[in-house]
């Protein structure tokens, strides 16, 4: 069995179907490949001072004995307040890795996810013969996007990708660049035949 994707002209008008994996979609993948994309987009850059870099704090500020308060050798200590931090952040290079098998499996699952709700469209071909902005709106009105849609492409040297660059909703990707997070963030996913024929390609192997 297989799900019956179809498939759009430049016109907007329906031209065929294509046949893609009938699966569920993986929430619990899609989870942990999304957690570990956020993640690993946050710098890492968080600091706090130890006592050896806090300013001051170089006289002992009372003799040893005889005040009847307790000894101590200086105002930096991490018991004083504004004094050093103990066992602080520092920045580091810290990155969470997905197993290759879960990130094959996340992928395929997102885009299962846009099938199931109706926001795969896909095309024939995205040739253009001007990169107008103008009939890069016109085929996106044709298809029926009005909101944020991420476009596809094997191929970013086309006057496909002149003509949205300057539509603020849409988003242009290689396809060796999207990721599960990526094709989730859009309210569409925009693409050809091909590229998903080289998707289906990446992912064949998850058992």
């Amino acid at each position: 069995m297989s799900k019956e994707v179809k498939v759009y002209n430049l016109q907007g008008e329906e031209i065929g179907a294509y046949s893609f994996l009938d699966i569920e979609a993986n929430k619990d993948v899609i989870y942990y490949a999304v957690r570990v994309h956020l993640y690993n987009m946050h710098p890492k850059t968080a600091s706090t001072k130890t006592r050896g870099m806090v300013r001051g704090g170089g006289r002992k500020p009372w003799r040893q004995k005889g005040t009847g308060r307790a000894r101590h050798g200086s105002i930096r200590s991490p018991i004083w307040k504004g004094g050093g931090v103990v066992f602080g952040p520092h920045p580091r290079n810290v990155r969470l890795v997905l197993p290759k098998k879960i990130k094959r499996s996340a992928l395929i699952s997102a885009l299962i996810d846009k099938i199931d709700n109706n926001r795969l469209i896909l095309l024939e071909t995205l040739d253009i013969e001007e990169p107008r902005t103008k009939k890069a709106v016109e085929i996106l009105s044709n298809l029926g996007i009005t909101s944020s849609c991420l476009v596809v492409l094997e191929d970013l040297n086309s006057n496909f990708v002149l003509a949205v660059r300057n539509i603020p909703y849409v988003e242009v990707r290689a396809i060796n660049e999207i990721s599960p997070y990526e094709i989730l963030r859009y309210d569409y996913l925009l693409t050809t035949t091909s590229v998903v024929d080289r998707l289906k390609g990446r992912v064949i192997s998850v058992g």
